[in-house]
């Protein structure tokens, strides 16, 4: 069975392909760095604080400043800095591409050209609440946002994926 899927990209797909990988591979730098960074971030502020009420000199102005900006990028800016960049990239322009998934291939087809890839070069496949992700290595993909398939569709083509690959729930 072959399946033909066109998709338009939003915005918000790459929101979710960002968060996805952000989950998903970089599980050192979420699990020691973010959390270790977080504290150090946390502890500057309180520092900066303490400084400020003893009275001394300027210091505290660096010290509140690298904190706020540790916390911040902690809890905000890792994950919409991607985001805000693509969105930056096709604010002005609609990406468009065209999946054709047959039984030994699958093709891309979109306005950078046409390519033909064999099943056994993805890495992994991650099914999420609203996309399908595909990844060829760490940092390319394709994104299937699963409102271009109706639900019958879907289920035939997760099933036909599994196959395939090995998909991760």
């Amino acid at each position: 069975m072959d399946f033909k899927i066109n998709v338009r990209y939003t915005y918000e797909d790459f929101i979710a392909l960002n968060k996805i990988a952000q989950k998903n591979f970089h599980k050192f730098k979420n699990r020691l760095f973010k959390p270790f960074s977080f504290i150090v971030g946390v502890l500057l502020v309180i520092m900066s604080i303490l400084l400020l009420l003893d009275g001394i000199g300027l210091e505290w102005y660096f010290y509140l400043a690298m904190g706020i900006f540790l916390v911040i990028y902690n809890l905000f800016l890792e994950t919409y800095i991607g985001a805000y960049c693509t969105k930056k990239t096709i604010q002005n322009e609609t990406i468009e591409a065209e999946y054709i998934f047959e039984e030994n291939s699958f093709t891309q087809v979109s306005s950078q050209g046409t390519t033909q890839r064999p099943y056994d070069i993805i890495y992994k496949v991650f099914d999420g609440k609203n996309h399908l992700f595909i990844f060829f290595d760490k940092k390319y993909s394709i994104i299937l946002p699963k409102r271009c398939l109706n639900q019958d569709e879907l289920e035939n083509f997760i099933h036909f994926i599994e196959t395939k690959t090995r998909i991760q729930r």
